[in-house]
């Protein structure tokens, strides 16, 4: 490993290797049940771990490969929120570039959560 002038860290949102994206989209189709979908996740979150470990980088993350999108886990602690399937595009800020790109794309946000009540934390 080359040791850089200066100092770097990554924490967050790596490339999701083929195996594992084709275990989520069959997830997602329902061809694949939670517990083998969490098996898929943990074998390729074992597997960058041990990546970064024999290259030498620090921290070390999971590369987020069991999240959705990257505020997966926030909403799931809160109350007065709940995950809507199918939602319409009105539902949306189609002036934010990403969102535009996946409606001219015709492919839906990954995950949408909308408020349904008083917000409050879980524990």
């Amino acid at each position: 490993m080359v040791r850089l002038p200066f100092h770097a860290e990554h924490i967050g949102s790596l490339l999701r290797p083929a195996d594992l994206q084709e275990a989520k989209t069959k997830a997602a189709n329902k061809q694949l049940s939670d517990a083998e979908l969490e098996a898929a996740e943990h074998k390729a979150i074992t597997h960058i771990v041990k990546r970064q470990q024999d290259e030498g980088v620090r921290p070390i993350c999971s590369g987020e490969y069991d999240r959705k999108v990257y505020f997966g886990g926030f909403f799931e602690e809160l109350d007065g929120f709940e995950e809507v399937e199918d939602a319409p595009w009105d539902l949306y800020r189609l002036s934010a570039p990403p969102i535009a790109a996946l409606k001219k794309a015709g492919l839906k946000y990954p995950m949408t959560v909308v408020c349904n009540g008083k917000i409050a934390y879980k524990h």
